[in-house]
């Protein structure tokens, strides 16, 4: 039955009938397809309305008549793990911890839920249904600032994980629900590893590396997860050292290719006509400007600036160039115009800003300002603009816009923060926690041990960046307390006091749940909030000195004023926040107080004060004379005792703080370290995160030294890790009896950790990347020809040349990696033990367009429940154009079994999973020959082996195999045109027709769009 929708969310209204509205405004007849009605919708816009529509923040309703026929709009939300920057969500673990639980099923679920909690985002709060996430770059240096974001080092690994998520975030599309519940985004396409530099640098890589590595896992997204946006990444990107960008600048200066947003070999000839996308792209945020700007990729050249209005009004965007020069106009529209024409849909900017299209995308139409372009770059036409934009209409019919009540997404009940998502959050936490040692047994513990829970993390859960800020959060301090029903006897607190918990939040403008939300610190207070804090000791002697730890931004910084006994009383001291430059970037501020009045127990009243929306966050208020020492009865009182060495993993724990947690330690039957790494910025780069690289892998701060002086207390201890990566913990694994991996683990983190270390739940988390010995085993500036400024050998994107991965692990040419790592890929303990038996496969040899299962028996041997990963890896044995590959990763499956219990798993292997890409014939193919397939525990703990024999064949063709019907051969210049110009594949302008005589041998494009081949 035909259905006509009358109305967009409200705003349009019709008063004419059925027949009249469908003729007036035709593509809301939702008969059509999405495409057809996204064409409608675009042939109704003018040239300007079309532009306004590219980019993330779109502020302009379109009218007809004074009806509005395509609402304002913003593209940019965030939900990698749940949520983000919204307010309360469900918080799961970040996706590196996702990714240890190798769970296909429960990374779908979490989408799910992820996914239900933003439709109700777009309901209640009008938040947009665009999503910017996953990011399923690969893990190939753990040095990476954003490591925590992926899903582990390995290509086929991370496409089947990501593919999970997009299925479960985007919902099922059915005959009855044509609709997408969101759309998730893939980024950042492609080799994006690096982040100090990644607007201005070029990732070179080998076609193979490229093929085999880089591209794998966006290539899943597409033709198996069918994701509908994608991100390209702020990097340029180039499989040819030797290439040059438009101003003739190469590798040395790690420019040359093109910038991603400008690659057209990424975006249109491999992602479009290869892989068969049918969804928008938008650049990385201010990704277009980073093409042509100084300081960042320069493509063009050096130009004069003025002064961009970037504002994001209808002034600001129709008129930008006001006090700018006439070659800053210039160098906007090349880039828009290459962006483009390479494939890139719309231009992401920081959010109320107006994007470089929507800016120059009006003068690089235009034929009259065209030939203000010497390069001959700005050369678009309307249709170039209406093909950018129709994707993007498209998937706002299919997410239902524009028939709210139709959709039935729309009818999801609140799940919110339900009962049943806390749940899921858990599992996943449960799930992603990783057993690395266990000597002796130590682990799990019982409930009748004294237990110390000691470091940085034993009060405060690690969410990671980009998170959800979840009203329901457990500590591991919380979870062991009611683990051993614990409660400290009533009793005064001292006066160093954490800002998080607080007694009472007197007045919250944003709520209670928005100012604790266990991270340990007192966050998004507002002008006029007060918190209470009962009991305090200040002692008999009275305390001479404060000191807070503050982090505010500009938006912020507002003061902080503290009062005895009552809310209206006087304050006793009020001080200034510091403007540290980040929310979580910390400063003290110290100030002296008079011990007459700040003296014995009181209850303290805590008020903010401010001009801005946001006064500032806090770790602690402190409160002390230094002639006296208060000790926290939670150090004293067993049989649970605490002590948390430093409030921050990059603070180095002082020596008295050292020593007090070694006299803890001692009361106890275990100790627990719970530390790890964080997402700030410390100038040692001992943590990273976005746009920060971490350029140390050891323990950030002086954890290590305080983990030695517990050992030394306590041979009972064991290290709790809360990273977004592997680390070097050299000392650890050779001295202490249990480590445990728990990853960024969500709001439920620590109930997960007091689930394994009791044993209520059996760890069966398996590393996705290889932790590396040191960092010495790691490419470095010296090992480099692409190092310069610091880059620290982390440009070298070759993996097959660099030991990276366990894939090319104790290869490296630079010869320092060891004979085996840290620890290999794909490992992870459990409290029980599994038998593999009876390995089958389902023939003896292999073909084009074949499927092997291989099959095997699995058995609990222990006394408790668990769950095994079975990981399955072709070993090539040194034989053939995959010689110098250890192994592969070709299948997994995780299964669950009860003590004692034995069950069959069949994993399927397609024979272009045994192939290599050939750079000759730009195909993929399979060498002839015997193939080894090995079950294993982990990359370096196989079980079963059996032989496959493959039969020599390609196995999949790209856009440019040698073999591929309708590439014209053009052997000299005299065969085109005079006004030709010759591109590379990817893009890159090579010369007029002139010199093509003096290329090399191999494929091009000429004009842009037509590919042509030169043999010799």
């Amino acid at each position: 039955m035909k259905k006509v929708i009358t109305f967009i969310v409200g705003t349009l209204l019709c008063t004419g009938g059925v027949a009249q509205d469908i003729v007036k405004y035709p593509w809301l007849d939702t008969s059509k397809s999405f495409h057809e009605r996204a064409v409608l919708l675009c042939k109704e816009l003018t040239l300007r309305e079309k532009v306004d529509q590219l980019g993330n923040y779109v502020t302009l309703d379109v009218k007809r008549d004074g009806v509005i026929i395509l609402p304002s709009y913003q593209y940019w939300n965030e939900a990698i793990h749940g949520v983000a920057r919204s307010g309360a969500a469900t918080s799961f673990p970040e996706s590196k911890g996702m990714s240890a639980t190798w769970d296909r099923q429960l990374i779908y679920d979490c989408a799910n839920v992820i996914s239900d909690e933003a439709r109700w985002y777009y309901l209640n709060k009008n938040k947009g249904l665009n999503y910017w996430s996953p990011t399923i770059n690969m893990a190939r240096d753990p040095r990476w600032g954003r490591e925590e974001e992926n899903y582990g080092e390995d290509p086929f690994l991370a496409g089947q994980l990501a593919v999970q998520f997009i299925k479960g975030f985007q919902g099922e599309q059915t005959q009855s629900n044509p609709y997408l519940k969101l759309v998730a985004c893939a980024k950042h396409f492609a080799a994006n590893n690096y982040e100090a530099g990644r607007q201005s640098t070029t990732s070179f890589v080998t076609e193979r590396n490229m093929r085999e590595y880089y591209l794998p896992a966006f290539e899943a997204c597409v033709r198996d997860g069918g994701v509908k946006s994608l991100m390209s990444a702020y990097n340029a990107f180039s499989i040819d050292v030797n290439e040059k960008d438009a101003n003739g600048i190469g590798y040395s200066k790690a420019h040359g290719g093109l910038p991603c947003s400008a690659n057209k070999m990424l975006l249109t000839d491999i992602l479009r006509n290869e892989w068969g996308f049918d969804g928008y792209v938008t650049s990385d945020c201010a990704a277009i400007a980073c093409i042509h700007r100084a300081t960042k990729h320069l493509y063009f050249g050096s130009y004069s600036t003025g002064s961009i209005d970037t504002g994001g009004s209808t002034a600001s965007v129709h008129n930008p160039y006001k006090a700018s020069t006439d070659e800053e106009m210039l160098m906007e529209a090349r880039s828009t115009a290459l962006a483009i024409k390479a494939g890139c849909n719309t231009n992401c900017e920081f959010k109320s800003q107006s994007s470089v299209y929507q800016r120059a995308g009006v003068n690089a139409v235009d034929p009259q300002f065209q030939k203000k372009d010497n390069m001959n770059y700005v050369n678009l036409t309307e249709e170039d603009i209406d093909n950018a934009l129709i994707p993007l209409l498209e998937t706002r019919f299919a997410l239902g816009e524009f028939e709210k009540d139709l959709c039935p997404w729309n009818n999801l009940n609140n799940t919110l923060e339900s009962e049943a998502n806390r749940a899921m959050a858990l599992k996943a936490a449960q799930e992603s926690m990783t057993l690395l040692k266990n000597e002796g047994g130590l682990l799990p513990i019982s409930t009748d041990k004294k237990v110390a829970l000691i470091g940085p993390y034993a009060n405060q859960i690690m969410l990671g960046d980009y998170s959800g800020t979840p009203t329901y959060t457990v500590t591991p301090y919380e979870a062991f307390a009611k683990k051993l029903n614990f409660e400290l006897s009533k009793e005064t607190r001292i006066s160093k006091i954490a800002a998080v918990p607080f007694d009472e939040a007197v007045v919250s403008k944003r709520g209670a749940g928005s100012n604790d939300k266990g991270a340990g610190n007192l966050e998004n207070t507002a002008p006029g909030d007060i918190f209470l804090y009962k009991n305090v000791d200040f002692g008999q002697e009275g305390c001479t000195n404060f000191e807070m730890s503050c982090g505010a931004k500009n938006t912020g910084v507002g003061s902080v004023s503290f009062v005895l006994d009552s809310k209206d009383g006087e304050p006793f001291l009020t001080v200034d926040n510091k403007d540290t430059g980040g929310w979580t970037k910390w400063a003290t501020v110290s100030a002296a107080v008079d011990p007459s009045v700040v003296k014995g127990k009181h209850d303290l009243y805590v008020k903010f004060s401010g001009s801005q929306s946001y006064v500032g966050n806090y770790q602690y208020f402190n409160f002390w004379n230094p002639d006296v020492e208060q000790i926290p009865a939670v150090e004293t009182q067993g049989p649970l005792y605490m002590c948390e060495t430093s409030t921050n993993v990059n603070t180095v724990a002082s020596q008295n703080m050292i020593d007090r947690a070694v006299e803890v330690a001692k009361r106890a039957d275990v100790v627990i370290f719970l530390g790890g790494t964080n997402f700030d910025k410390p100038a040692d780069h001992a943590t990273g995160t976005e746009s920060h690289d971490r350029w140390v892998l050891t323990l950030p701060g002086n954890q290590e030294e305080v983990l030695k002086a517990l050992y030394a207390a306590n041979k009972n201890t064991v290290l709790v890790l809360e990273t977004g990566s592997s680390m070097d913990i050299t000392w650890a694994k050779e001295n202490l009896p249990a480590i445990v991996e728990a990853w960024y683990g969500g709001q439920a983190q620590g109930q997960a950790i007091c689930d394994v270390i009791y044993g209520d739940v059996n760890p069966s988390g398996k590393l996705t990347s290889t932790w590396y010995n040191s960092i010495d085993e790691l490419p470095k500036g010296s090992d480099s020809k692409f190092d310069r400024d610091g880059r620290n050998g982390m440009m070298e994107y070759d993996i097959d040349k660099w030991g990276y991965t366990y894939m090319y692990y104790g290869k490296a040419a630079h010869g320092r990696q060891a004979s085996k790592p840290m620890y290999p890929f794909g490992y992870g303990l459990s409290y029980t033990t599994f038998e593999y038996s009876d390995m089958n496969l389902s023939g003896s040899s292999i073909s084009k367009d074949r499927i092997i299962n291989v099959t095997a028996t699995i058995k609990n041997t222990g006394t408790r429940d668990g769950a095994e990963v079975v990981q399955l890896y072709a070993n090539f044995n040194g034989q053939g154009n995959n010689a110098t590959l250890n192994k592969r990763l070709v299948g997994f499956e995780r299964v669950e079994l009860k003590a004692g219990e034995s069950k069959t798993v069949s994993i399927p292997v397609k024979y272009e999973q045994f192939g290599y890409f050939n750079e000759t014939a730009h195909n993929y193919q399979v060498d002839g020959g015997k193939v080894t397939l090995e079950l294993a525990a982990s990359s370096a703990d196989v079980r079963l082996t059996a032989d496959i024999n493959t039969v020599a064949g390609v196995a999949k063709e790209t856009y440019i195999s040698e073999n591929t019907n309708g590439i014209e051969t053009v052997e000299n210049s005299r065969e085109l045109q005079k006004t030709d110009h010759v591109y590379t594949v990817m893009g890159a302008y090579v010369c007029p027709a002139s010199e093509y005589d003096v290329l090399p041998a191999g494929i091009y494009v000429l004009n842009g769009h037509k590919y042509i081949k030169k043999s010799r």
